[in-house]
């Protein structure tokens, strides 16, 4: 997606319009794409697990085992701490968020 007219000023102080670029990455896209299919098949259907978990613990500071069981899910898929990929902030930020 390209945004046009944003108007910026250089170093003499003069207005210029520069365009800018909020196109995903292919790297970024790639994992955008894999992280949702994580959250569709396995973190969505994981909330009845954890309330369930946290329920029949009877503690609220209890920390279910679905929780482990989807970190180990994500590892496994490359999912788990992105940021050490060497992928940007910005390209995790966009990753994460579901367009509208």
């Amino acid at each position: 997606m390209r945004l046009a007219g944003i108007v910026r000023s250089n170093l003499s102080g003069e207005r210029q319009n520069a365009p800018m670029d909020f196109a995903l990455s292919a790297r970024c896209q790639e994992l955008r794409d894999q992280l949702l299919a994580f959250m569709d098949e396995h973190v969505y259907p994981a909330e009845a697990v954890y309330r369930d978990q946290m329920a029949a613990s009877g503690d609220p500071h209890h920390h279910p085992q679905v929780i482990e069981d989807l970190k180990v899910e994500a590892r496994k898929r490359g999912l788990w701490n992105l940021f050490l990929g060497g992928s940007t902030r910005c390209s995790r930020a966009r990753s994460a968020r579901p367009s509208p």
